[in-house]
């Protein structure tokens, strides 16, 4: 949301409930479960709340994202969408299909991990299959970066 304040006038906060996530994965576990799933609508409820006690509002859809980011992008005329990087499998590929519809209007911020891929000191795809080994490189090595200050 940072980077759409800033390059335009006026932004539309959305967040999409994709039935996708909550499927059964390939190794037949539920994706997203009840406890994330109350995490999640409490954070988006807190979210909503943020975002009207500095005017504006949180549109929550439900549906398949790769559909509805381009038919919101062509109702209301977006000169840009603005997102998380995907950094799982499943987020990757929806990235990647959302882009194909939107002609260049895709940007996407890595902002789902505790490190930016850029700071950690290994090559991100030769990341230490062992988290002990990632997290003793990490901690001596990398920083975290500050968050985006609130728009």
């Amino acid at each position: 949301m940072f980077f759409g304040v800033k390059n335009y006038d006026q932004v539309l906060p959305v967040y999409i409930i994709d039935p996708k996530d909550w499927e059964i994965d390939a190794f037949g576990h539920t994706k997203t479960g009840s406890f994330r799933t109350r995490f999640l609508l409490e954070s988006l409820q807190d979210l909503r709340s943020r975002i009207k006690h500095l005017g504006g509002d949180l549109l929550i859809l439900q549906g398949a994202t790769e559909k509805l980011i381009p038919e919101l992008v062509k109702t209301y005329e977006a000169g840009g969408v603005y997102t998380s990087k995907g950094v799982a499998y499943d987020e990757w590929h929806r990235e990647q299909r959302i882009r194909e519809n939107l002609d260049g209007q895709l940007h996407c911020f890595h902002q789902e991990t505790l490190f930016h891929p850029e700071d950690v000191p290994f090559d991100p795809d030769r990341a230490p299959d062992v988290f002990n080994q990632f997290r003793k490189q990490c901690e001596a090595h990398a920083l975290i970066r500050k968050p985006f200050p609130i728009p």
